[in-house]
């Protein structure tokens, strides 16, 4: 029973496991059960109960994950992990943690070897705890800190300098070390020579930076940059001195175009994750939009043959021809994100079933042309799909399809077809912002779908209480449930569905923002008769 405990998260064992049984209870206190710890996003976390747990625990402890626990004070909460002294693994990201708390802990756990203080403000002074990092760090990530990799490695000697593998780099680095002896600067970019994985996220790094500079890519696995501006004549340096290349991700990059793109995939035909997604939209910019066009699909499918993800968000100038040339050679493809590619026909996005049979994840969020006879073909067709993702696409609904959309008899989920067979593995279902899918297509979904964990189904306002019972009835593994908007003028929901989902339990999310002929009564009868359940909104948050 213990090792079954272990794999388990922290969350489950010191909530759930401890409420079953006086005998449940007692094993949950084994030390052994807490070799990885994670209180990722607890917001509420005090420092005196993280405080007892790890001087209990905190020898036994080699992989702790606070990240967001914005309660945890420095002086006290933070101070609790000196009691992890075989600590390897740390995520401070995004909590109070300054220089002093972090000059103690490495001082304490000199065997960590992954260190996160990413969006940590308050730690701005590398000087005072620099020279105490291990020298068996590999990963030390610093997203928007007012630290930098120079000031560090002037402050550590060179016999216990670390031989970083994955961080980031900021435009200070440049600076500094052209503003140091040529010595010196040499040195510091040997030194990063090691570095498999790099981070870039600070739009000030000038191209100049990284072309005068190849030594630092030299050793590269992945490269990865978030709305930098960067030119193809960095994505053509990166190529010639990173042969080792395999995951490339220049999201938001909208610099890099088919040139680069084509080059890397001639020089660097490893690559096994390709992330060329352009800018997302956003109050500043309410337009997507990508630099990627058929050109650049043309030099993947014709060098990157070992793709396994490829992202091509907001690529809104790829047409059908690009993508039917695409599917040509990616025969072991599995991850495909198409968000935002409007103009992509639904035959286009089906054929993706025959050429990549291998798909696990699949998002096609906004595929205008994409419909219920797609949807069936993906969970016919995919057996090894997981996540899938179809949400603003309007043409998805039983009711609304014409015969003509069909190359088959046009029943979108013929029960008696002896060719079609239940996607067993699909774990993941967003279907949310569909406003046509209705109740048949629902119950289908049920009979198909059976292991479900995660299905959302926001503002698709055409379904009524029968749908959410076939589902309930079906897909008894669902933990997360998203019901939020789900009204019109001829459909909504009412305590009915309420009464069908108290039958789920494993519930752990329920989301009913909107829903607006749930009545109080029936929403704490729910959560009173959910034992699983931990967060219930309506419009507000309520923590059960």
């Amino acid at each position: 029973l213990e090792q079954i405990f272990s794999y388990l998260s922290t969350s489950d064992i010191l909530q759930s496991v401890r409420r079953v049984n006086q005998f449940w209870y007692q094993i949950s206190f084994s030390k052994r059960l807490f070799k990885n710890v994670s209180f990722a996003e607890w917001e509420h976390l005090s420092d005196e109960n993280i405080s007892r747990f790890l001087a209990s625990i905190g020898e036994f402890v080699e992989n702790l994950d606070i990240c967001r626990c914005s309660s945890l004070s420095s002086q006290i909460g933070l101070k609790s992990i000196l009691n992890c002294v075989n600590l390897k693994y740390l995520n401070l990201s995004d909590t109070a943690c300054d220089d002093l708390a972090l000059l103690h802990i490495l001082k304490c756990c000199s065997l960590l070897t992954h260190v996160d203080i990413s969006f940590c403000n308050d730690v701005a002074n590398a000087s005072v705890w620099s020279r105490y990092i291990p020298s068996g760090l590999c990963k030390f990530m610093t997203r928007d800190v007012r630290v930098n990799l120079f000031d560090i490695f002037l402050h550590i000697q060179l016999e216990t300098r670390p031989k970083l593998q994955e961080t980031t780099l900021k435009s200070e680095d440049f600076q500094l070390a052209n503003e140091s002896s040529l010595i010196l600067a040499d040195e510091f970019f040997t030194w990063l020579d090691s570095i498999m994985y790099l981070h870039i996220y600070d739009d000030n790094i000038d191209n100049e930076d990284l072309l005068e500079r190849p030594i630092v890519l030299s050793n590269l696995y992945g490269f990865f940059a978030h709305k930098v501006r960067i030119s193809d004549k960095v994505v053509q340096a990166l190529a010639e001195h990173s042969p080792k290349l395999e995951i490339f991700s220049v999201d938001s990059c909208t610099q890099v175009t088919d040139v680069g793109v084509g080059y890397l995939a001639k020089r660097c035909p490893n690559i096994k994750v390709l992330n060329v997604a352009g800018s997302q939209s956003s109050s500043a910019n309410p337009i997507c939009s990508g630099t990627l066009t058929n050109n650049g699909l043309f030099s993947i499918s014709s060098y990157l043959t070992k793709l396994e993800s490829i992202n091509l968000m907001a690529c809104d100038r790829i047409s059908d021809e690009g993508i039917l040339r695409l599917q040509m050679n990616l025969r072991f493809l599995r991850s495909l994100v198409l968000t935002g590619c409007i103009s992509l026909k639904n035959k286009t996005l089906i054929d993706f079933v025959e050429a990549c049979p291998l798909l696990e994840e699949v998002d096609l969020t906004e595929c205008m042309y994409f419909n219920h006879y797609g949807l069936r073909k993906y969970i016919s067709g995919l057996p090894n799909l997981r996540n899938f993702k179809s949400s603003s696409c309007p043409m998805i609904g039983s009711l609304f399809l014409q015969d003509s959309d069909f190359t088959s008899p046009p029943n979108p989920f013929p029960l008696h077809n002896p060719n079609w067979h239940p996607l067993s593995n699909l774990r993941n279902l967003d279907l949310s912002f569909c406003p046509r899918l209705d109740d048949r297509a629902l119950s289908y979904l049920a009979v198909y779908c059976k292991q479900l964990i995660e299905l959302n189904l926001y503002a698709c306002s055409e379904i009524s209480d029968d749908g959410i019972e076939d589902i309930v009835n079906e897909c008894k593994q669902l933990e997360s449930l998203d019901l939020s908007c789900c009204r019109s003028k001829r459909s909504q929901l009412t305590d009915k569905s309420l009464e069908h989902i108290e039958k789920l339990k494993y519930l752990r999310e329920l989301y009913l923002t909107g829903c607006l002929l749930f009545t109080v009564d029936r929403i704490v009868n729910l959560a009173s008769n959910s034992p699983n359940l931990r967060t219930l909104q309506k419009r507000f948050d309520v923590h059960h």
